[in-house]
């Protein structure tokens, strides 16, 4: 009678050493889980950070170009303005800024699909 209550003794030792070696390994998968999400959410939000300061860059090279073609176009209207072709200057200056503004709304609406 002692063996056999000795020998269950030692197989509910190692049932009870098996279920803490289990837990043990699942609570290194939750840790490894928890450092891949934590990388995941590093990732993301460097991969914002790039997306923002390119879109900055080009908006502001945008910005240089639409203000090179409003000085042209004034330009342009002016010196014609100069040579007595008002009528001439008030068209380039209509078809200038229309073309500007178009390709402006253009790229907001693009932008934001």
């Amino acid at each position: 009678m002692a063996e056999m209550s000795l020998e269950k003794s030692f197989k509910e030792l190692e049932i009870y050493k098996e279920t803490a070696l289990l837990d043990l390994e699942n609570k290194k998968i939750d840790l490894e889980n928890q450092k891949v999400d934590l990388d995941i959410k590093r990732h993301d939000s460097e991969t914002k950070r790039i997306v923002v300061e390119k879109g900055s860059k080009y908006d502001f090279r945008a910005q240089i170009i639409i203000l090179v073609m409003v000085m042209v176009v004034l330009g342009v209207a002016v010196l014609l303005g100069m040579l007595g072709l008002l009528n001439i200057a008030y068209l380039v200056v209509a078809g200038g800024f229309a073309t500007i503004i178009t390709a402006a709304i253009k790229g907001v609406s693009n932008k934001t699909k």
